[in-house]
């Protein structure tokens, strides 16, 4: 039998990349040992999808001309028609489904995963003549509205903590006061563009402000997917940006900041048109306008968002990363898919310094407690720092130690499996995807920003809270991470289609299709207001019931009497709206109880996944009323969904 033949490798004829995906093995097999110390999941996945993606990329330059295959399976341009009319069906159904059930239920989150893979097929295997990119377009548009806004206007007041925040906090404020300086103690006295909207539209629309909020930002944030697509049109052929597109119109955290409406969401949008911009400007001759535009789109983010600035500046300076390599060495000599012969360079420096010079200037003066933002910041990172060190992450295991294992809501592994497929997923891509662009005749000004730019929020979002360095809040990046993930995920895919046989492309993109929309959509991010997995993560929204009970609470309160104990997040919600001093129900291990007079308890916390304080850290659990209201507590009120207890004398 004869044997494919193998390339000869020489020292000399080892490409950089495949040097870097060697390297990338063996950082897999040496971190392999860490998942003994540590149960963070991102521990282990990471190293994993680095491995994988490494291992790919090997297999797939090993491989001899004879064994590698372009074919792919595609569907005809009838069944692409079926399959369109099907989607579009689905979709009107969905939206039909969310009303009948008042809410996102497990049954509208597996019809979502049917649609979500239907689109994905649709993308993937459908002939390029009979693709229709404003059809699909429309389509990933569709299903994004009907998920955001079921959930939206289902959920009574609101999804989310900070949205509370902003609304009947500081809003409110702006729209009684007539003026922003309502607001002049808070950090976004001088990021206000997100409140002044919201004022804008309750004052255009003579509605209230959570309408206005529906109405104005929140309707803005699916603009994101489709700036996605005209910068990966740039760089990919139509199918690869319509892929993009529907990976990151899927992602959790694109999800999650489409109902939980903070000026984050809004960042993220104008973050999408940075980078269109700063893409575009590699393909135009008159540069001069685009160049304002794109000027103008970092200079607004600084009055949105202070995180999302950040952020910004991020890319922008990965952008300066790439134009100094361009500009001192000749790595950059080749040529790119779609990319011009005589590409020019961009000049990101002015764009990096401009946007850091106003950033500077306006946090300078931008109070956070009793100092400037800056000071605060580099107080917090001076305190990160002070105590970081490797696997210093932020863990309830103490506080599990404390709790009697009757009342502990742990994740089960499976569903943390679940949770993580979708980023796991995508991590792979991307992975694979920098390989393909750190190729030296493909590597260009523009792809070096994606692969710089992502690296540095690889670093900012899994590295530095290894550490237990959490001061840049890495919560709030994996949206923008996920822009570049999708855009170069592509490149991954892309060559696993040039490189492998039919039936590992045809195995890949079935995982692809299958997989991600029906893990993403059942992620714990992507349902905050109705967790799929309700006894295993909190549910970051509340009913009527709960709702109605606090006015009534703090109507029966008068506010100079003691704290009100309760759940988190529960617990927010009394001052925030009501103005009533709460705090999270804090277990106490001597009396095997609560040491707290006044107690809320909702039926919510027997049957979900409420949060509770044990030694000083969070914990999920489950908790009988007993424990919390005893029988010979006074119940003060009652509405069938909570119960409002006062003990006259603290016991557990």
């Amino acid at each position: 039998m004869n044997l494919p033949s193998v390339p000869k490798i020489s020292r000399k004829s080892v490409p950089r990349d495949v040097v870097i995906a060697c390297i990338g093995i063996v950082a897999t097999v040496l971190l392999a040992p860490l998942v003994l110390f540590t149960t963070e999941i991102f521990v282990l996945i990471v190293p994993l999808c680095g491995g994988v993606a490494g291992l790919t990329y090997l297999a797939g330059w090993l491989r001899t001309d004879e064994a590698r295959t372009h074919k792919t399976a595609f569907v005809n341009k009838n069944a692409v028609r079926v399959v369109e009319t099907a989607v579009i069906v689905g979709i009107g159904a969905l939206a039909l489904l969310g009303a009948l059930q008042n809410g996102r239920t497990i049954q509208f989150h597996l019809v979502s995963g049917v649609i979500g893979t239907a689109i994905i097929a649709q993308i993937v295997f459908a002939e390029t003549s009979a693709l229709r990119p404003r059809v699909v377009l429309t389509e990933l548009l569709g299903l994004l509205l009907v998920i955001q806004y079921t959930a939206l206007l289902t959920t009574p007041g609101f999804i989310g903590v900070d949205t509370w925040v902003h609304i009947t906090q500081f809003i409110a404020d702006i729209q009684s006061a007539g003026t922003t300086a309502a607001i002049s103690e808070s950090k976004y006295s001088v990021a206000p563009v997100y409140h002044i909207l919201v004022v804008s539209g309750a004052a255009l629309f003579g509605s209230s402000l959570r309408t206005a909020m529906f109405a104005s930002v929140a309707l803005v944030i699916p603009m994101t997917p489709l700036l996605v697509y005209s910068t990966a049109r740039y760089m990919l052929a139509v199918r690869g940006s319509l892929l993009a597109a529907a990976l990151f119109t899927m992602s959790d955290y694109m999800l999650r900041w489409s109902i939980d409406v903070i000026p984050n969401s809004l960042g993220l949008v104008y973050f999408a048109a940075v980078l269109f911009g700063l893409t575009k400007l590699f393909y135009t001759d008159t540069r001069r306008p685009l160049y304002v535009l794109t000027l103008y789109c970092c200079l607004s983010v600084v009055l949105i968002h202070q995180v999302s600035t950040f952020i910004v500046l991020t890319l922008l300076g990965a952008g300066v990363v790439a134009k100094l390599i361009t500009d001192y060495t000749d790595y950059f000599s080749g040529v790119a898919d779609r990319v011009p012969s005589e590409m020019p360079t961009v000049n990101t420096i002015g764009l990096f310094g401009t946007t850091t010079g106003l950033a500077m200037g306006f946090w300078s003066v931008t109070p956070y407690g009793d100092q400037s933002f800056i000071g605060r910041m580099i107080v917090l990172l001076s305190s990160d720092l002070s105590g970081a060190g490797f696997l210093n992450l932020r863990s309830s295991n103490a506080a599990s130690e404390e709790l009697p294992a009757s009342i502990v809501r742990d994740v089960p592994t499976a569903v943390t499996l679940v949770d993580a497929m979708g980023f796991s997923i995508l991590l792979c891509l991307l992975v694979l995807g920098l390989l393909v662009l750190l190729q030296r005749h493909r590597l260009t000004q523009l792809s070096a920003i994606f692969v710089v730019g992502a690296g540095i929020m690889l670093v900012f979002t899994l590295g530095l809270p290894l550490f237990g360095v959490n001061v840049f809040i890495p919560d709030r990046w994996f949206a923008f991470l996920y822009i570049l993930m999708a855009i170069v995920g592509v490149f991954g895919l892309r060559y696993v289609t040039r490189q492998f046989g039919t039936r590992t492309v045809l195995a890949c993109m079935l995982i692809l299709a299958f997989v991600f929309p029906g893990s993403v959509f059942v992620s714990r991010k992507a349902t905050l207001e109705n967790p799929a997995f309700e006894e295993a993560y909190p549910r970051y929204s509340h009913t009527e019931s709960e709702l109605a009970a606090v006015e009534s609470i703090s109507t029966l309160r008068p506010q100079d009497q003691s704290t009100v104990v309760t759940d988190h997040p529960y617990r927010m919600v009394f001052p925030l709206w009501q103005n009533q001093s709460s705090r999270t129900l804090e277990y106490d291990t001597d009396s095997g109880g609560f040491e707290s007079r006044d107690r809320v308890y909702r039926r919510y916390q027997s049957t979900g996944s409420p949060i509770i304080t044990a030694n000083g850290q969070f914990k999920k659990v489950q908790l009988d009323r007993e424990l919390v209201c005893p029988s010979d507590s006074a119940v003060v009120y009652n509405n069938g969904a909570v119960q409002y207890c006062r003990t006259f004398e603290v016991s557990g």
